[in-house]
Formats: C-alpha cells, sequence, structure tokens
C-alpha cells in the first residue's frame, strides 16, 4: 500500500514537472517572438538567447535532481517496509520458540505428576 502511494505521489511529481517544463517552453518562444519583431541590437538578442539556454539547462538540472531524490525516498521507503517484514517474521519465530518451550515445560510437569500419582 505505501509503495502504491509512493508510485502515485511520483507520478503527480512527473506530471507537474512536465507542466512546469511546457511553461518554460512556452516563456521561451514568447521572449524569441518578442526578440525577433522587437527592434534591438542584434549582441542584446544573442545575450538574452545565452542567458535563457543558461536557464532553461538549469531547470533540467532541477528536474534531474528531483526525480533522483524521489528515486532515493522510493527506495528507502521500499527498504523500511522490508526491515519492517523481517521484524515482524523475526517476532514470530521467537514468539514460536517460546511457546514451544512452554509446552515442553508443560509435557515435563505433566511426567513429573504422573510419575508421583503413580509411586
Amino acid at each position: 500500500m505505501l509503495v502504491k502511494h509512493t508510485r502515485l505521489l511520483l507520478a503527480a511529481d512527473l506530471v507537474s514537472l512536465l507542466v512546469a517544463a511546457h511553461l518554460v517552453l512556452l516563456q521561451l518562444a514568447a521572449d524569441l517572438v518578442f526578440l525577433l519583431t522587437a527592434d534591438l541590437d542584434l549582441l542584446l538578442v544573442a545575450a538574452h538567447l545565452v542567458s535563457l539556454l543558461v536557464v532553461a539547462d538549469l531547470d533540467l538540472l532541477l528536474v534531474a535532481a528531483h526525480l533522483v531524490l524521489l528515486l532515493v525516498v522510493a527506495h528507502l521507503v521500499s527498504l523500511l517496509v522490508v526491515a519492517d517484514l523481517v521484524l515482524l517474521l523475526t517476532a514470530d519465530l521467537v514468539s514460536l520458540l517460546v511457546v514451544a518451550h512452554l509446552d515442553s515445560l508443560l509435557v515435563a510437569a505433566h511426567l513429573v505428576f504422573l510419575l508421583v500419582v503413580a509411586v
């Protein structure tokens, strides 16, 4: 259940990141149209394009870092689930051993009682 919830969160984050990337591309297109239609110096246009490419590159790096972080968190959550299962199995084995030991003590006491009664 926890893994399914984590996958849903991961999918929601991916959708939001895709929407954000699409908005960045729309902003880039609007800036390009503005720059091409404006009567600006070519050096200013080139500088603006370079800065837009740097910003877009940083956005992609942030998206990649966010995805890596989400994968690490999902892996840690799955490791915690496995650790919980191991603890539950260990507790079950310990309780079974305790019950078996108590049963053997009960059998031994019953045998001693039968020997005392027989004597």
